[in-house]
């Protein structure tokens, strides 16, 4: 699902592919070769919908569950689902929050010019806790698929870890648990998961190459979130793979199968109403009118476009059986993960920010988008007393780099992600129109 139902402008990527592994700076970016290589492109390329609308309810019969449903992957997912078709069910933690989604995914369809009225038909939402156990059997009742998107992420420093890893991993357990018990309906759960449970702990090795065979080391240091992450995954498999073969007359001929999606850092269009993601934030920070004052910290990290995303989440959960069933019960590192990452070396704020100088002229000078780059011992001297630093510190200076590779999505699954530069514009001028929106 590469194409858009509204026109988006092409954005060209670097001229040659960067082999992965190769030092990393500014310079040699790819982000900032083609901002350095492309002519100035003005037209915005923040649609939202990644996929072509579709005019058939031919998979209306299919029910989907998604939960999390105010999140950014979530919220393009859903789009997508219902783009395709298909009936969604989303869970929120309060049914307070219902009207906003339905604006949110309304306005999105209306921009393509799409009927969203027709499509919205297809969307119920109803409250689970994944702190609860009471909610998931009727959540899950009747569905085909489920992605199991919400996971607890802390806007501050939790004072113990376990008040993010327990509801990432129970709630992980209770979705499976509830999906396994539906007997005849739910096929496949597709786990969002994350970079982070791959890729941190390890000593720095330049030239490495992360794939879906790698697993991050719980030690000291892992920050609370991504150890959330890794044991809510691992955890996950543990209870897949200790499943035992169903009874006859149990309702079910077979158990479920577990995909799992390891998201980069992802950025993208932020939909109408919705609230960015935390790597969304740190461009909201350049286009900040305070911003002028700071320099930006050397920060390095990989990317993906949250459209592309979604995708993944669609491919994982129809590809065949016989792609991911046969290493359900497989040795480790044969599972069905995927990692979600863009093409080519990781980039840095920095990139982003000349990029954006490069591209958006107009509203770098408006807006102050910094020149100067922050030197690391600064960030860490913030990070002992600002709790928003100190979650920068994983990834300041270029020993912090993270190759991944996502040669296995694109073979396996047929997956072609967007280039990052695209994808930086995208996330800039949805910001944009979201504050212009709110000014109205």
């Amino acid at each position: 699902m590469d194409s858009a139902t509204a026109p988006e402008t092409e954005v060209k990527p670097p001229a040659a592919p960067t082999p992965a592994g190769q030092p990393v700076s500014v310079a040699q970016n790819p982000l900032a070769e083609t901002a350095r290589a492309t002519a100035p492109v003005s037209a915005p390329v923040s649609a939202p919908i990644s996929a072509p609308v579709s005019t058939e309810n031919s998979n209306a019969s299919t029910t989907v569950l998604v939960t999390g449903g105010t999140g950014f992957i979530a919220s393009h997912l859903i789009l997508q689902l219902l783009g395709g078709g298909y009936s969604v069910r989303a869970t929120l933690r309060s049914l307070a929050k219902e009207a906003g989604v339905r604006e949110s995914l309304s306005a999105a369809f209306t921009s393509t010019g799409a009927d969203a009225a027709s499509h919205l038909d297809r969307l119920t939402v109803v409250a689970a806790d994944l702190d609860k156990d009471d909610c998931w059997a009727d959540a899950v009742r009747g569905c085909t698929y489920v992605h199991h998107v919400a996971s607890p992420f802390p806007a501050t420093d939790p004072k113990t870890e376990d008040e993010v890893i327990g509801p990432a991993r129970e709630g992980a357990l209770r979705v499976l648990r509830a999906a396994q018990e539906a007997t005849t309906t739910v096929q496949r759960v597709v786990l969002t998961s994350s970079f982070a449970a791959i890729s941190y702990g390890h000593p720095p090795s330049p030239g490495r190459v992360f794939t879906e065979k790698d697993w991050s080391v719980d030690g000291p240091g892992l920050p609370a979130y991504h150890k959330s992450k890794l044991l809510a995954e691992r955890a996950a498999w543990e209870y897949v793979q200790s499943l035992p073969e169903p009874e006859q007359g149990s309702g079910r001929d077979k158990n479920i199968e577990l995909v799992v999606i390891n998201p980069v850092g992802t950025f993208g269009p932020v939909l109408p109403g919705t609230a960015p993601s935390p790597s969304v934030s740190l461009v909201r920070g350049l286009l900040d009118d305070t911003a002028s004052r700071f320099m930006i910290p050397q920060l390095y990290f990989n990317m993906v476009d949250v459209r592309d995303v979604a995708d993944l989440h669609m491919r994982a959960m129809t590809v065949a059986s016989s792609v991911v069933g046969s290493r359900m019960k497989g040795q480790k590192g044969q599972q069905p993960r995927f990692l979600a990452v863009a093409d080519g070396r990781p980039t840095s704020l920095e990139a982003i920010a000349m990029a954006i100088r490069k591209e958006r002229p107009q509203l770098a000078k408006a807006r102050g988008v910094p020149t100067l780059t922050a030197p690391n011992w600064m960030v860490r001297a913030a990070a002992i007393f600002d709790s928003k630093a100190r979650s920068l510190v994983p990834l300041l200076g270029a020993a912090a780099v993270r190759v991944a590779s996502n040669e296995k999505a694109k073979q396996e699954l047929g997956w072609r992600p967007r280039p990052i530069h695209e994808t930086i514009l995208a996330t800039v001028d949805s910001l944009i129109e979201a504050e212009e929106a709110q000014t109205k």
